[in-house]
C-alpha cells in the first residue's frame, strides 16, 4: 500500500513538472489603456497577438481602462483595439525577459484616429522598381481594416524623384552612341512605375483581405515626394453600432 501511494505521489509530481514545462515562466501584467492626448483611461475591446505564435488573447476594459493577463516574459505582443467611438491604430509592446515569475504594471497610451489622419509614410519600393521590398509596414493596416468594418483607407503610391548624376556618372550619361543611319532603332515602351506599383499593391491587398474589406481600400497614384513612395491615410470612418 505504501508503495502504491508513493507511486501516485511520483506521478502527480511528474505531472506538475510537465505542466510547468508546458506553461513555462509567466508574468502577471496589469495594464491600463489611456488616451495619448488627454491621459484619461479608455474603455475598449482589445486583442493581444503573441509575435512568436500561439492563441490570441481577447478581452475588454471597464471605464478605468484596466485589465490583468498572464503573459510570457520576453514576448512581444501586438495590440489591436476597438472603440465604439473611434479607431485605434495597432501597436506592440514587449515584456522584459525573466527566468522567474514576476508581476508588472504598465500604461499603454493609445492614439484615437480620425478622418484624414495619416497612418504612415514609407519607402516600400526600390528606386525605379515595381517590386515590393517590404510589406511589414502594411500588416497593421490589414489588421485595422479587418477588425474595424467602418474604416476606409487610401494608399497613395508615387514614382521616385529622379536622381541627379554628378561627376563621371553625369559625363558618361551624355556620351550616348549614335544609332546607325542604315538601321532603324525601335524606342523602348514607356513604363509608368507609379501605375505598376498600384497594380502590385492591388494584387497584394486583394489576396490578404476579404472582398468586403478590399472595397474599403483605395489605391491611387500620387505626385513624387522626397524619401517616400507609399503613404496611407484614413478617408472615412463610419459608426457600425
Amino acid at each position: 500500500m505504501i508503495k502504491y501511494f508513493s507511486c501516485i505521489i511520483v506521478v502527480i509530481a511528474l505531472s506538475a513538472i510537465t505542466l510547468q514545462a508546458q506553461i513555462g515562466v509567466t508574468a502577471l501584467v496589469k495594464t491600463t489603456f489611456t488616451d495619448a492626448k488627454t491621459g484619461m483611461p479608455l474603455s475598449l475591446k482589445y486583442e493581444l497577438i503573441p509575435e512568436s505564435g500561439g492563441a490570441k488573447i481577447r478581452g475588454s476594459t471597464p471605464s478605468d481602462g484596466t485589465f490583468e493577463q498572464i503573459l510570457r516574459p520576453g514576448e512581444t505582443y501586438k495590440v489591436v483595439c476597438r472603440k465604439s467611438d473611434g479607431i485605434i491604430f495597432p501597436f506592440s509592446f514587449t515584456l522584459r525577459p525573466s527566468s522567474t515569475y514576476y508581476e508588472e504594471s504598465q500604461a499603454l497610451p493609445v492614439s484615437i484616429l480620425k478622418k484624414g489622419d495619416v497612418l504612415g509614410e514609407w519607402v516600400l519600393f526600390a528606386q525605379d522598381k515595381s517590386e515590393l521590398i517590404s510589406d511589414k509596414e502594411l500588416t497593421n493596416i490589414l489588421e485595422m481594416i479587418a477588425v474595424n468594418r467602418g474604416i476606409s483607407v487610401r494608399i497613395s503610391v508615387s514614382a521616385d524623384i529622379a536622381v541627379k548624376l554628378t561627376g563621371k556618372a553625369a559625363k558618361s550619361s551624355k556620351k550616348k552612341s549614335k544609332p546607325s543611319k542604315k538601321s532603324k532603332v525601335e524606342s523602348a515602351p514607356t513604363v509608368d512605375i507609379a501605375e505598376n506599383r498600384v497594380s502590385i499593391l492591388n494584387a497584394y491587398f486583394s489576396q490578404k483581405v476579404k472582398p468586403e474589406a478590399f472595397k474599403r481600400i483605395s489605391i491611387t497614384t500620387d505626385s513624387p515626394r522626397q524619401d517616400i513612395n507609399v503613404s496611407a491615410s484614413i478617408i472615412d470612418i463610419k459608426s457600425m453600432d
